[in-house]
């Protein structure tokens, strides 16, 4: 991915789960150079089992206080 060519580490990627191209496929490709990546889905159907390469998954629609939410649940691991 040319975008994160310039960049050692990301903190956060959120990508949704079914665009053209898979956000699993984006996630195991960006793995080694993002801190955390929060997946985003309408559907609750994805087990923990599918999100190998995540570290979250929030189902749309995103209140401010779920999203605050899980951020803050993830920093916090950090320390």
């Amino acid at each position: 991915m040319a975008a994160f060519k310039h960049y050692q580490q990301v903190d956060f990627l959120f990508l949704d789960i079914e665009m053209d191209v898979s956000g699993f496929d984006i996630a195991r490709m960006l793995r080694n150079n993002v801190k955390f990546i929060v997946f985003i889905s309408s559907h609750s159907i994805y087990a923990i089992s599918d999100l190998v390469n995540g570290d979250k998954l929030l189902v749309k629609p995103v209140d401010f206080r779920t999203f605050h939410d899980a951020v803050n649940q993830l920093i916090s691991k950090t320390r």
